[in-house]
């Protein structure tokens, strides 16, 4: 991006090379380079123009002239696209295809990103129904009635837990990784230690569940602290930190593939 371009130029020039770049079959690091390059050519042509023309519009109309057809641009760049890049791309277009259902977007408000979660606990809730389904059949001669109740609760048990750990990775990703200035940590350390309680809980409640003995889950807690510590509060700060990392490494591209082309 030209910086020292006023954004109702620099705006303009940058659609035009976007309309060039976007359909080309290359990765994106390739795509990003070629981007910039095309972007520092048509700025040069522009302020070329600037001289000649009457007014800026015209200079920028004058630049894009000479710039040339982005449709034409696109094919000249496609055929000299290698076959490795043509792969990143390919896969690039997958990752982007599932990469709009992952609900890890910190940015979402609450409902949508719990409703996104929904979808795919949905998917998963279909697969589980199927798989038990296709396993009572298998093991009609020696199936147990009463195993349907307790597969039930711990679905139910299971689906509150995923929540409860993507709810506890977007909060955590907020707190502990957000810009400076919005860090609070005080607030950060209660939020890690609310969640340690909640995964404790349902560590508590899933032993209840399975082995039906209050008393010895109840003496597991001490346990079930340990474990949630160094397991999932690690996991969740991980994966928190990843995603954090991803999204900080996707700015430079975001400036780009986020630019609404009009027809």
């Amino acid at each position: 991006m030209n910086e020292n371009l006023i954004p109702e130029t620099n705006l303009p020039l940058m659609k035009q090379v976007e309309r060039a770049v976007r359909p080309v079959p290359a990765g994106r690091k390739r795509k990003l380079q070629i981007r910039e390059e095309l972007l520092a050519h048509l700025t040069a042509i522009y302020q070329e123009e600037l001289p000649r023309q009457p007014s800026e519009s015209a200079a920028l109309s004058a630049a894009l002239d000479r710039f040339g057809s982005p449709a034409e641009i696109s094919a000249e760049l496609a055929r000299g696209v290698t076959w490795m890049q043509r792969l990143y791309y390919g896969e690039e277009q997958v990752g982007r295809f599932f990469g709009r259902w992952i609900p890890l977007e910190s940015e979402d408000s609450l409902l949508r990103y719990t409703g996104r979660l929904l979808v795919w606990m949905a998917l998963l809730g279909a697969f589980t129904l199927v798989a038990f389904v296709l396993m009572r059949w298998l093991l009609r001669a020696t199936y147990e009635p009463l195993l349907l109740p307790l597969i039930i609760k711990i679905v139910g048990h299971s689906v509150v837990s995923f929540l409860c750990y993507f709810w506890a990775i977007r909060s955590i990703e907020r707190s502990w990784f957000g810009p400076l200035h919005a860090q609070r940590r005080g607030l950060a350390v209660a939020t890690v230690f609310g969640w340690l309680m909640v995964f404790t809980g349902l560590s508590f409640i899933a032993s209840y569940l399975i082995g039906g003995n209050l008393e010895e889950s109840v003496g597991r807690i001490p346990g079930f602290l340990l474990a949630n510590a160094f397991l999932s509060l690690t996991g969740v700060f991980l994966a928190a930190w990843c995603f954090h990392d991803v999204k900080r490494k996707n700015k430079p591209y975001e400036v780009w593939t986020r630019l609404e082309l009009e027809e």
